[in-house]
């Protein structure tokens, strides 16, 4: 797969601010030149998905081409300003997106507008004192995404859970008495091939082959499983977490073959899970920038974003395990039959088909089962046998994990 790489965001600044080179000045009311402005191609904002969890809801801005927030303006009175320079709103059905966004009725106004003088799109944002906000810009800054926390909810979490470490890992410890639901992802889709390998592979078939092949293999070790595409079909990544969250999984693995673009001598077995930890910062391989919980008063509302965090640690750790598990697994068992497979490891990257989870107490993976730009490997993916080595592999790798919480 394509590596993420990440825009960089301006720091928030409280009432009017100036950028320090070329940039705008916001005050509440005011939109106003400063300067030059970002050079950015001219995109569309396509469209806004909302995702919820216990405690809070996720909203993913999709842009048509790169585009990256010029300043912020926050208030003292919750209120949020982000430009988005060189920008057109797109046939977006606000009402729609501020009912689903306004779960816990954090959100006293939502305005999206387009502007002239700089061109662009200027998103409002007045939040109740209820919420803490979260932003996070990743993915060749084509992609935005803003998290709100409601303090209630999560003041209610932490009575009645005491933080546990492990908070997932308690979840699933309930559903050991019951059958496993696992959800399987074969990435790709219809118009979004994946990546186009040698000896005529596509990506994704070959990652729906191997699905079909892990859901055969699960249920027979009595597992509930389902697939967010049984055919040849664009889902968007949203709608892979809603599948999952309509089937209720307690286990989601989104199963992938690799590319190294133009090279031919990468090859091997690599497994991710999501990363919280690079939210500062600039990083390869899929990292993200994200600012501090925005919207923070007082020694109770650190508390709070203490508990966000733990939460979101805590389901990191669980999803960590499982990909290890799954990683292992499946490179030795590839070993153990005289395949000669190199181990990448366990990686962390911000992909968003895994951020979806990453509220939701749900161990999650995405597993890159080998490079269909390396010969070698190659070839082998075109066997029918060696897409079942591979299916037992993660199979089983699920079986190891889930027997953490299978009484002895």
């Amino acid at each position: 797969m394509k590596n993420i790489f990440i825009g960089t965001l301006f720091l928030c600044l409280i009432g009017s601010v100036y950028a320090a080179q070329g940039g705008l000045m916001l005050g509440p009311n005011s939109l106003m030149p400063s300067g030059g402005i970002l050079k950015n191609s001219e995109g569309v904002l396509k469209n806004i998905e909302v995702l919820s969890s216990d405690f809070s809801t996720q909203a993913i801005f999709f842009f048509s081409g790169a585009c990256t927030p010029k300043k912020k303006d926050l208030t003292s009175d919750s209120r949020l300003c982000i430009f988005f320079p060189t920008l057109k709103l797109g046939n977006i059905n606000q009402q729609d997106i501020l009912k689903k966004l306004n779960k816990f009725n954090l959100i006293e106004r939502f305005k999206f507008e387009n502007v002239g003088s700089p061109k662009g799109v200027l998103l409002d944002i007045k939040f109740s004192e209820g919420a803490f906000v979260k932003l996070l810009h990743m993915e060749g800054k084509n992609k935005f995404i803003m998290e709100i926390y409601s303090k209630n909810e999560l003041a209610k979490i932490d009575r009645s859970t005491g933080l546990p470490l492990y908070f997932a890992y308690n979840d699933l410890k309930k559903k050991r008495d019951a059958k496993l639901r696992v959800m399987i992802d074969p990435g790709h889709g219809g118009k979004a091939l994946g990546t186009q390998g040698l000896y005529n592979l596509i990506e994704k078939d070959v990652n729906l082959d191997i699905s079909k092949k892990v859901r055969f293999l699960l249920e027979k070790l009595g597992y509930e499983v389902a697939l967010t595409r049984t055919r040849d079909e664009d889902i968007s990544l949203v709608e892979r977490s809603r599948k999952a969250e309509v089937f209720k999984a307690n286990l989601f693995i989104s199963i992938h073959a690799n590319s190294s673009g133009g090279s031919d001598k990468a090859h091997g077995i690599e497994t991710f899970h999501f990363n919280v930890k690079p939210f500062l910062g600039f990083l390869s391989d899929g990292a993200a920038v994200s600012y501090e919980l925005l919207f923070i008063r007082n020694s109770e509302d650190h508390r709070l974003a203490s508990v966000a965090n733990n939460l979101v640690r805590s389901s990191e750790s669980s999803s960590h395990k499982f990909a290890d598990s799954i990683q292992n697994t499946l490179v030795d068992m590839l070993k153990k039959k005289n395949v000669a497979v190199i181990n990448r490891g366990t990686k962390n990257a911000c992909f968003l088909v895994l951020l979806c989870f990453l509220n939701k107490k749900i161990p999650s993976a995405l597993v890159e089962t080998g490079f269909i730009t390396n010969k070698e490997e190659a070839k082998r993916l075109t066997d029918n046998n060696y897409r079942m080595l591979i299916a037992q592999g993660i199979s089983k790798g699920v079986w190891n994990f889930a027997s953490l919480f299978r009484e002895v």
